[in-house]
């Protein structure tokens, strides 16, 4: 097996664990501690005075289907606003706090160096100059981009996905995942704030009728 297979069954293997939801346990076995979400770190704590909204979705309200992997997976629009007058740059990121890989929240979304106003359909890419200058990093399949919501149709209840803002007093420049930008962030964080989303998956399309025999 070459090691581009191996990294092709790797991605393939990540993604299928994000479909049933995150971390899969034994029948009868104790369900592990959730882990922090990456603005409940201690090393980043700040006031929340941020005010984050969408003009997609509510506080608190269901995140629109496009928005979502089952539809086009269009990131969000976003507006921070009641920055410290300090802030050099925003760092944004999307985690599902009710799933989880490897011990962390699965990551949808990682972009900072960013703007305080966002606009939706933001494209892939590491490092963006339209339609804002930005940078992204790797989601939890291994894309520079906004992955949607793609909870299992197996999973109960809403997951809830969580939209964490920090403001900092200084660019981070290229960092390699989300352990790496926490660590760049630390002593820099002037304030943080959220907006958190809910999604349910769809139900599933009706299976397709038979198909009539051909005439002849």
């Amino acid at each position: 097996m070459t090691p581009r297979t191996r990294e092709s069954f790797a991605t393939l293997a990540i993604l299928a664990l994000v479909a049933a939801g995150g971390t899969a346990l034994a029948q009868g076995a104790a369900a592990p501690p959730e882990p922090p979400l990456m603005n409940q770190t201690p090393a980043l704590e700040a006031p929340r005075t941020l005010v984050v909204t969408s003009t997609a979705f509510k506080a608190g309200g269901p995140i629109p289907l496009e928005n979502s992997g089952y539809g086009a997976s269009i990131s969000p629009p976003l507006t921070i606003a009641h920055a410290p007058k300090r802030t050099k740059a925003f760092v944004v990121l999307m985690e599902d706090s009710d799933a989880q890989y490897q011990g962390a929240p699965i990551l949808h979304w990682m972009a900072y160096d960013a703007p305080a106003v966002l606009p939706g359909g933001l494209p892939a890419g590491e490092s963006l100059t339209a339609p804002v200058r930005l940078r992204q990093g790797k989601n939890i399949a291994g894309q520079f981009a906004y992955r949607g919501p793609h909870p299992s149709r197996t999973s109960p209840g809403p997951h809830h996905y969580h939209l964490e803002v920090f403001a900092l007093d200084a660019p981070i420049g290229p960092v390699s995942d989300r352990a790496e930008l926490a660590k760049a962030m630390t002593g820099h964080v002037l304030a943080q704030g959220e907006l958190v989303g809910a999604f349910s998956a769809p139900p599933a399309p009706p299976s397709a009728p038979p198909q009539a025999p051909p005439h002849g």
